[in-house]
């Protein structure tokens, strides 16, 4: 009898599964929490990191998906004879996805990307405290996975990004600017950790 439920519950989630269609729009949501206490002989560290996203997209037509994001976080250090460090995180991202069927529910999905990330750290308990605020500037590419799981409702895994940087940092109390250039490989969300979402579609 449960055999039978779980193929019927199986049945009826794919016949649902076709939501990535031209029209259909898309609200996803992304949170990553992180808290680590270490304590040693002569020493104590705690750290946590806060994060959300949240996105809309819209599929231009079938299995073409363009969005639009937002992130925020919040990270917080404290060592017990050292420094603490807080920042602040603001970002905001264009997307583009294509999606190629695998099996059934089952999809693949390629894209490109474009964000920009906004940060504010406190360096505090330091001889001189220090202000520093960067702008981050990335374009990119990414893939992943994708579960349609019915008509309302999919789940997205980040695989692979890769991506191009520029950042522009200010010292606050020094007047100190500091650039930067670069290029990451990583398995992880464009601008962020987020490699897990959830979509609502409607």
């Amino acid at each position: 009898m449960k055999t039978f439920l779980l193929a019927s519950l199986f049945a009826a989630i794919s016949l649902y599964a076709n939501s990535q269609t031209k029209g259909t729009n898309s609200v996803g949501f992304g949170v990553n929490l992180n808290n680590r206490d270490s304590e040693q002989p002569n020493s104590s560290d705690k750290q946590s990191s806060h994060q959300y996203l949240l996105n809309y997209g819209h599929f231009i037509k079938d299995n073409v998906k363009i969005g639009i994001s937002g992130s925020y976080g919040r990270q917080k250090f404290e060592s017990l004879n050292s420094y603490s460090l807080t920042s602040e995180l603001y970002g905001g991202g264009l997307s583009y996805q294509k999606y190629y069927p695998l099996f059934k529910k089952l999809y693949a999905y390629a894209g490109a990307n474009a964000g920009y990330q906004y940060s504010e750290e406190a360096y505090l308990n330091t001889p001189s405290a220090r202000e520093i605020k960067t702008n981050i500037y990335t374009v990119g590419a990414s893939g992943g996975v994708a579960i349609f799981l019915s008509k309302h409702l999919a789940l997205e895994a980040h695989l692979l990004n890769a991506s191009a940087l520029y950042s522009k940092g200010k010292d606050v109390d020094n007047g100190a600017e500091t650039t930067q250039q670069g290029f990451h490989l990583n398995s992880s969300g464009a601008l962020n950790n987020f490699g897990f979402q959830i979509h609502f579609l409607f």
